[in-house]
């Protein structure tokens, strides 16, 4: 079974603090999962950005990790900025582009979608399966609901390095 990755990005204020998290789920059919949680937080930064960080950070994760799943991984976001990105292939066009967006101008987040697509090769190199899907943001998946708290919590943490 693939180990489920649900990841999730914060932000108070666009731009402001933020935070970012991802639940790696190892065994995700048992009655009692393995969850392992990677977070973190920004004082200045965008939702968007939290987004993208988190499922950049998942993919350092399937790259670094000593438990590699040979079937594979599954991550889960509710960002459809990140996904559209992915499942619509505007990545590929963007890099024919030169990181530039159909308005000519160069895309947001260029630092963090050269290291995604870098990462996501490398896991491929590993033979590492890696799928994405949507989920519904607030609407009652556990584990989507929990990887928020997650984030709320990083953001709440990058508010109180401002004060």
């Amino acid at each position: 079974m693939k180990t489920h990755i649900y990841t999730d990005g914060s932000c108070s204020g666009n731009p402001g603090p933020g935070g970012w998290g991802a639940l790696v789920i190892l065994n995700p059919l048992s009655q009692d999962p393995d969850i392992q949680t990677i977070k973190g937080c920004n004082t200045e930064t965008t939702n968007n950005r939290m987004e993208l960080t988190a499922i950049v950070e998942s993919l350092v994760y399937i790259t670094e990790t000593k438990e590699r799943n040979k079937e594979g991984y599954t991550i889960y976001s509710d960002s459809a900025y990140v996904l559209n990105a992915i499942t619509l292939d505007w990545i590929s066009r963007w890099q024919v582009k030169n990181w530039k967006g159909a308005n000519k101008k160069p895309i947001k987040n260029k630092d963090l979608w050269v290291q995604f697509v870098e990462l996501l090769s490398v896991s491929r190199e590993q033979r590492q399966n890696v799928d994405f899907i949507k989920v519904k943001g607030h609407d009652g998946d556990k584990y989507n609901e929990m990887v928020d708290n997650v984030a709320t919590s990083e953001t709440a943490k990058a508010m109180a390095l401002m004060s």
